[in-house]
């Protein structure tokens, strides 16, 4: 799997950002990732919640902003907050 390869080059503190449409992997890459830095159960989109934080080896931050309309609403979500938290960010 990618991601877990991926997740072995991580040193903590990474923003990653994936793009694409609907479908296209960003859940699966992301689960990969997770479940690679330690993570044992199922990781879930954070599609309704926006936000899913998973401690293990390092923290992470696995957020979906699908639902938000615009900078406004990224800016009301608190997203300066945990872009300056220690953890690593997948967006």
């Amino acid at each position: 799997m990618i991601g877990k390869k991926i997740a072995t080059k991580l040193k903590g503190n990474e923003i990653i950002l994936l793009f694409g449409e609907l479908g296209s992997g960003k859940t699966t890459l992301s689960q990969g990732l997770i479940k690679g830095l330690g993570f044992e159960g199922w990781p879930r989109s954070p599609s309704f919640v926006i936000v899913k934080e998973y401690i293990v080896k390092y923290k992470i931050q696995h957020m979906d902003f699908y639902r938000l309309d615009g900078l406004a609403s990224l800016l009301g979500f608190g997203i300066e907050d945990y872009l300056n938290m220690d953890s690593i960010k997948i967006i």
